[in-house]
């Protein structure tokens, strides 16, 4: 049987090729392929999927032409091709795969710059999940029914969970001998809540969170100019308005105790499991309905929809990482048109020297990845977009805190793109001058880093008791630069309260605990040390001394000569600090600088990179000297640096300002 060859479209006309589907006798898949005006509005449906590998293949026939379709598209193709004899309406569909002549260049270009159009007018849009498991059709009978009874129910009445359950739904679940059941816990099939928690999380999980579907790329466009779509897990199908239930009322009761039968251990992993299981899926579906309801409204710029837009397809998968670009292009129009002849590297040049000029100049650092990660030959400054799903995302969010570049408005040069340079004006701060070790266990990364903020990265008490600029107390910094210099959760920069003793003391309590899974060693032992701070100690690394001679602070000496005379802290604070403090050590590597200033960064932070302030960049960032030019390295962080001190150094002439050419 010969290979299928295809008949050239006119793109200029609009055409599209579509496509019809029956079994042969054997149960083969057969189908008819013949082209279409997009103008004339044909009626088809429109299949929404993930290729799959496309090594991995069997034969299907088109047109009488052997065809290689990957085995994902074939699965679904079984399900849709009506059987022989059968009588059913016969659908035109549109799928990618069959329907687009994908060694020619030009014409997949061509049609996938029409994409946006051709889901638009599609009838129906088919999302295949992939083929049934054997719990998939049960778990989605679970989701339907938990979404039906919170329908039903009134809001904030939570009994609904221990009703019992449909007689079909119990009789699948109920455990193997009912009568040894001895509490309500125990009899898992008879209710909702034992239903979820314990018997389909895994399935649950397994279908709306572990399906590649709901993290591909091109999803997004395809779900937001749907008129309709019906999703097809197997023959099982289902519409995502249950999951939106579902999703809306797990975010509704995240801070609702419930202690009716069940532990709150129980409760927490119940609603654990249903907000990580549809979290994927439903930031995908909200995202398309919230860029569908936009397309009513005229905006005012269309750069910051795209901004928005793009930032959260970083997170979604491609296996063409151009495709990170062209599956947007019907979201917003940019003056970038899709166009395969481009390499990657220059299609990312190109988004870059467009949107960059239009972005807040740290929101688009935020991007940072390791250089030797990053696709080869891209300007490091330059968003390699296919990064996050790479799993190397660094972040330094709410921007509008902090305020590095106040005031530095000395114009020397505004920043501008001169093809693959970014030219930038700033200050050249200081250099990184000590690291801690970078570790993979989060007990030795934050004691080690405790005991370097602490003592300057010398052997200790050689700088113990020393401030560090701006004039700040080790302990006090090292706290300060474990929570980002925020009130742990929430958004608001770190004051001084009556709480700041307590919390003091729950900081070093954190380090306590983190060493109990630290091998026990002359090494393990010093860090133990350091976090067994007493009383005297205690004071000086995290209390400034004048602060000790005002009437606020009159008493902390008596305070802290015994630790239970410590107020404790609300369990609320306790766990926010915790959850700053893991976050932080899991993600971050502390540094001296020269002049003796104490900051963070990315884990591929190294010796000698520059710690610099950029004008209009509302925080530091870290540029790597490499021969005539710089390397742009990330974001960074740095006490004392954080709200304008640098252009105060500059009109006193302690710094001056310069131009960076950054590649």
């Amino acid at each position: 049987m010969a290979t299928l060859e295809y008949e050239r479209l006119d793109s200029a006309s609009l055409e599209i090729r579509l496509l019809k589907l029956r079994k042969s006798d054997d149960g083969g898949i057969c189908c008819s392929l013949t082209k279409h005006n997009l103008a004339s509005k044909p009626d088809y449906l429109a299949l929404s999927y993930v290729w799959g590998d496309p090594q991995v293949t069997e034969n299907i026939t088109v047109n009488g032409n052997t065809f290689g379709a990957t085995t994902n598209l074939v699965a679904a193709l079984d399900v849709l091709s009506p059987e022989p004899g059968d009588q059913a309406e016969d659908y035109f569909y549109w799928i990618d795969a069959i329907c687009i002549n994908q060694g020619d260049i030009q014409e997949r270009s061509d049609q996938v710059q029409l994409m946006g159009d051709i889901f638009k007018n599609a009838i129906l849009v088919i999302g295949w999940i992939g083929p049934a498991t054997n719990e998939s059709a049960e778990a989605i009978d679970v989701m339907e029914h938990l979404a039906e009874e919170i329908r039903s129910s009134t809001e904030g009445d939570l009994s609904f969970l221990l009703k019992p359950i449909p007689r079909f739904l119990a009789d699948k679940h109920a455990p193997e001998s009912q009568d040894k059941a001895s509490n309500p816990r125990d009899i898992v099939a008879k209710n909702t809540f034992g239903l979820l928690a314990m018997t389909r999380s895994e399935d649950i999980y397994s279908i709306f969170h572990d399906r590649p579907f709901w993290k591909r790329a091109w999803v997004l466009q395809e779900l937001v100019f749907a008129k309709k779509v019906l999703f097809f897990c197997g023959r099982k199908v289902f519409t995502y308005d249950p999951l939106h239930v579902i999703y809306t009322w797990c975010n509704s009761i995240l801070v609702t105790p419930y202690h009716m039968a069940f532990s709150q251990g129980e409760w927490n992993l119940f609603q654990g499991c249903l907000n990580s299981s549809l979290s994927v899926p439903m930031r995908t579906v909200l995202i398309a309905q919230n860029n569908a309801s936009s397309k009513a409204v005229s905006t005012e710029d269309p750069y910051e929809e795209a901004w928005e837009t793009l930032q959260f397809a970083r997170n979604l998968l491609a296996s063409d990482p151009r495709d990170k670009i062209y599956s947007l292009l019907g979201l917003f129009r940019i003056g970038i048109d899709a166009d395969y002849s481009k390499t990657v590297q220059g299609l990312y040049l190109e988004v870059a020297q467009i949107m960059f000029p239009r972005i807040p100049m740290d929101e688009w650092f935020d991007y940072a990845i390791p250089s030797n990660k990053r696709i080869p030959e891209l300007p490091s400054w330059v968003l390699d977009w296919d990064s996050r799903s790479k799993g190397y995302g660094w972040e330094m969010p709410l921007y509008g805190i902090y305020n590095s570049a106040a005031a530095l408005s000395v114009p020397v040069l505004r920043e501008k793109v001169l093809g693959s340079s970014l030219i930038v004006s700033g200050t050249n701060f200081d250099e990184v001058h000590l690291l801690t070790t970078s570790s993979d266990n989060l007990g030795i990364s934050a004691i080690e880093a405790f005991q370097f903020d602490i003592t300057g990265g010398q052997p200790c008490g050689d700088t113990l008791h020393d401030p560090i600029p701006p004039g700040l107390p080790r302990g006090k910094a090292s706290l300060r630069l474990c929570i980002s210099d925020l009130q742990p959760g929430s958004k608001q920069r770190f004051v001084i309260s009556s709480t700041y003793p307590s919390l003091c003391q729950e900081f070093i309590k954190n380090f306590k605990k983190w060493t109990v899974d630290i091998e026990n060693t002359t090494t393990h032992q010093t860090r133990l040390a350091i976090c067994n701070v007493d009383p005297g100690v205690f004071l000086k690394l995290f209390f400034d001394e004048n602060a000790l001679e005002n009437s606020f602070d009159s008493n902390y000496a008596k305070d802290m000569k015994k630790e239970d005379d410590f107020p404790e802290l609300p369990e609320s604070l306790c766990y926010d600090l915790a959850a700053s403090c893991i976050k932080h050590f899991q993600h971050s590597r502390h540094f001296y600088t020269k002049k003796g200033y104490l900051g963070f960064g990315p884990k591929w932070v190294q010796e000698g990179d520059l710690v610099c302030v950029l004008q209009n960049c509302r925080v530091p960032v870290l540029l790597r000297k490499v021969d005539d030019h710089y390397e742009f390295i990330s974001t960074c962080f740095v006490l004392g640096l954080m709200d304008g001190e640098a252009a105060e150094m500059v009109s006193r002439g302690e710094i001056s300002m310069q131009t960076f050419e950054i590649l």
